[in-house]
């Protein structure tokens, strides 16, 4: 998927694939501004909430990745973090529960096995 949406980007010689219409590099207030306004579209066709930011899509992402097993330092490094404890922030609204029983049912601490 990402590779057709790639494909169809304007051809530029930026350092980054995040290029703005013009084939340049965008600016921290160009891509903000083209964000907002994709964001407000998708808000109106009622396909996001209010007020979704690009920070909350961090902590959206933080969440998810816990959520679905990652560590501490894969979430930190995924997120482009320097410390566990910001990966930690990121990801504290995690729903853990699967991971906890999962790792309780390992224990066994009854010797009981599996069914039982």
């Amino acid at each position: 998927m990402l590779a057709q949406i790639l494909a169809t980007a304007p051809r530029h010689e930026a350092l980054t694939i995040a290029a703005n219409s013009s084939g340049k590099p965008w600016t921290e207030s160009g891509f903000n501004s083209t964000f907002g306004k994709f964001i407000d579209r998708l808000e109106a066709e009622g396909l996001v909430g209010p007020y979704l930011t690009m920070h909350g899509l961090r902590h959206t992402l933080g969440t998810r990745l816990r959520e679905a097993g990652a560590d501490l330092d894969t979430i930190r490094r995924l997120l482009g973090q320097q410390t566990l404890s910001m990966a930690q922030h990121y990801s504290e609204t995690a729903d853990q529960t699967a991971q906890a029983k999962e790792v309780v049912d390992r224990l066994n601490m009854f010797g009981n096995k599996k069914g039982q």
